[in-house]
């Protein structure tokens, strides 16, 4: 009696001639497979492989509290402290609300928070990058005028 499966393959006493059934194991508990190696070779790689998974997550939480950490505001002249004093509080507005917005779900609130840290940095290197404007008296204030787009001369 034929199977409509696989034509090849016939009902015997036996059971089926043809028909080759692999028991595997689930695809997380196999070990990597690799051709034409040793067994020791294949052990090697394997545990070379696992140990770089295991570098990799060790270096992300590593780096982490450098990103998160709040910038050091005390080096930024007194001037750019109260400059950052007010973007800070405006950002802290947006990022309430953002979190009012979700409504207790933490999946929101954590792309919310990532977001808002994500501003307050690029917001102060903006700070400690930006052009200082030069003093009056400053012999370049005239070519500073020029660059800086108002056009004005002394």
């Amino acid at each position: 009696m034929k199977r409509s499966g696989n034509p090849s393959a016939r009902d015997t006493k036996e059971g089926l001639v043809g028909w080759v059934e692999a028991k595997r194991k689930p695809i997380g508990t196999r070990p990597l497979r690799i051709k034409n190696t040793s067994r020791r070779r294949r052990d090697m790689i394997n545990r070379k492989s696992s140990l770089g998974v295991a570098l990799a997550i060790y270096l992300a939480f590593c780096a982490l509290p450098g990103i998160a950490a709040e910038p050091d505001v005390n080096s930024l002249p007194k001037e750019r402290q109260q400059q950052w004093d007010k973007i800070k509080s405006g950002m802290e507005q947006e990022y309430n609300v953002c979190i009012e917005h979700c409504g207790g779900k933490s999946e929101c609130e954590q792309k919310c928070r990532q977001a808002h840290e994500s501003r307050l940095q690029r917001e102060f290197l903006k700070l400690q990058t930006a052009e200082a404007v030069p003093a009056a008296n400053d012999t370049d204030l005239v070519h500073w005028r020029k660059t800086s787009g108002t056009g004005e001369q002394e």
